[in-house]
């Protein structure tokens, strides 16, 4: 089973804001976003019945048995869509074209809790651990 561990954080983008409270209050209603988007990325990653989800969940099962596993945290920027799909996903390479496109095919048009919120600056940017479980 892969193990995905995240730390979530806002895009640089910025809103204008009346005052500092309601750029607060803002902050922290896209920071629950952002980690209910963390959580079922988590979930997709976790799911063994894609086959998608099981080649990646082998090559990082191949790293570790090989004695070098992946224990890198990625950078995702995801975008998601009014429909709360995510529509773009930006992240760096596992080390392999094929585990990259399974990822990037997990995650495009994956379905997401909610709709982010109408003033939240997208991309949204998570930190991504994965590792594989033994």
């Amino acid at each position: 089973m892969l193990a995905a561990a995240f730390g979530a954080c806002l895009g640089a983008s910025s809103l204008a804001v009346d005052s500092a409270a309601d750029e607060t209050a803002a902050a922290r209603v896209w920071q629950a976003y952002a980690l209910d988007v963390a959580r079922a990325l988590q979930q997709k990653l976790g799911s063994s019945n894609d086959v998608h989800a099981a080649r990646l969940h082998r090559y990082l099962q191949n790293l570790s048995d090989a004695g070098t596993p992946f224990e890198g945290r990625t950078t995702f920027r995801i975008w998601i869509s009014d429909a709360a799909q995510i529509e773009k996903v930006h992240f760096g390479t596992l080390g392999s074209a094929e585990a990259d496109r399974d990822l990037r095919i997990l995650l495009t048009g994956s379905k997401m809790p909610g709709a982010p919120p109408p003033d939240m600056p997208q991309p949204i940017i998570l930190k991504l651990g994965l590792a594989s479980k033994g």
